[in-house]
């Protein structure tokens, strides 16, 4: 099954290396095939760059590099051209919608996230899986 990873479980992945999703994105790996998007990259490097104390260009460059080198140090694909603001699905959150037209664009069987509303959100064109079940 091709799966495309989330922007929360990529983070909770990079910053918890011993928590419990890391073993279970090692377990999914055994199984699938899995993917980021450009999009996810973007937001996470983002976000790391928000929480992080370095706010330098220097600080973003470090950022940029380190989850390179994890996200393809652990074999994750990248879906490569995804159309911007297509917008297949429509949830509360466009962020979501972008991760969801991602996964449908690029022929994904579906989405691991631990987001809450896009759990809680039905897409008949995507599976989301509950990285909390």
């Amino acid at each position: 099954m091709k799966i495309l990873l989330d922007t929360n479980i990529l983070y909770s992945f990079i910053n918890w290396p011993q928590g419990h999703i890391n073993q279970l994105i090692r377990y999914y790996q055994s199984k699938n095939d899995l993917y980021l998007c450009p999009y996810v990259l973007e937001e996470l490097k983002e976000i790391m760059y928000k929480k992080s104390k370095v706010n330098t260009v220097i600080g973003f460059e470090r950022i940029t590099r380190d989850i390179e080198r994890i996200a393809f140090g652990m074999n994750f694909k990248v879906i490569n051209s995804i159309p911007k603001q297509k917008y297949l699905c429509h949830t509360r959150d466009k962020k979501d919608d972008r991760i969801l037209d991602a996964a449908i664009c690029g022929n994904m069987d579906a989405v691991l996230t631990g987001d809450k509303d896009l759990i809680e959100f039905r897409c008949n064109k995507i599976k989301i899986l509950n990285i909390h079940q």
